[in-house]
């Protein structure tokens, strides 16, 4: 009886140390354990696939120009399209004119600004819009599926969702977009372009210096 009372002790901590190390061991084998998702968690009823570029005109307007494949399948396709849309023309017009290699201080094959612009950070930029949509996707379905939001909250958060879901799929929000976004983009353009005109005094492909001053080129108008 003694031996038992001495020995209980004992024998409880070392069947607490065993369990102990027996855990540490299946961390280290299998890894940390993960949460896993929410059983009764749930997407969204009016749009399981939460994505701000699967809709609208402009993304209509790439399907039906066979620029992409819904979902958003072809980047190789928009990314060539779209950057030859941009910099093909700027190509040719300045080799008509006869500004490609020579003719002027600054040709267009030599001017590295506008090749990175056009052929290296516009094709980045295409390539993000991908990432950035599968990721925000995934983002939006962890509030539902994490358990994340409460239940009584569910319907309010579901009713945010189809509004923005609304909002995307507008045509008049996506025209006013564009409008905005012109209009803001040619306004620092004319600024940038008359400071850029009054500081240099040579010619290039896409701006020339004549008797009455500096003019933009067909290149330099596109």
């Amino acid at each position: 009886m003694l031996r038992n009372t001495l020995l209980g002790p004992v024998k409880e901590s070392y069947k607490s140390l065993s369990q102990a190390v027996l855990v540490r061991q299946r961390i280290a084998v299998k890894g940390p354990e993960i949460v896993p998702a929410n059983p009764e968690g749930r997407r969204p009823r009016d749009d399981p696939d939460f994505s701000l570029v699967l809709g609208g005109p402009l993304y209509q307007l790439y399907v039906r120009a066979r620029l992409a494949q819904p979902p958003l399948r072809w980047l190789a396709r928009r990314v060539v399209g779209i950057s030859l849309i941009c910099w093909l023309p700027l190509l040719l017009l300045a080799t008509f004119a006869g500004r490609l290699t020579s003719g002027v201080s600054i040709p267009f094959l030599l001017d590295v600004e506008v090749h990175v612009k056009f052929l290296i950070v516009l094709p980045m930029l295409i390539a993000a819009e991908v990432m950035v949509d599968q990721r925000l996707r995934k983002i939006v379905a962890q509030f539902t599926e994490r358990g994340i939001i409460a239940r009584e909250d569910l319907s309010r958060f579901e009713g945010m969702i189809a509004s923005a879901m609304r909002l995307r799929n507008s045509a008049i929000v996506e025209i006013v977009l564009i409008a905005v976004v012109v209009v803001l983009e040619f306004w620092m353009w004319r600024r940038s372009l008359t400071l850029t005109l009054s500081a240099i005094t040579v010619s290039s492909w896409y701006a020339v210096n004549g008797s009455a001053g500096l003019h933009l080129t067909a290149a330099g108008s596109y």
